[in-house]
């Protein structure tokens, strides 16, 4: 079964919608989810009836990309 958000997106949580979270998977109905300004932080789990999309207004947004184990930011091309 798929989901709202896909790895990659930029979500906010619904009750702190200051926090940006980028999604790094998701599986069995819950989102593992990144903090955009500490990605070395454990991820954070959520349902996805508790996380909104977040607008970029334009900008490009970072991808996810997990390489043996370790989570890491890039640039869309």
């Amino acid at each position: 079964m798929e989901g709202k958000f896909k790895v990659g997106d930029l979500v906010v949580e619904k009750i702190r919608p200051g926090q940006k979270l980028i999604v790094s998977r998701y599986a069995t109905n819950v989102y593992y989810c990144k903090m955009m300004e500490d990605l070395s932080r454990k991820e954070l789990v959520f349902h996805e009836r508790e996380l909104l999309a977040c607008e970029a207004s334009g900008s490009k947004l970072p991808v996810m990309t997990v390489s043996s184990g370790e989570s890491r930011v890039q640039e869309n091309m």
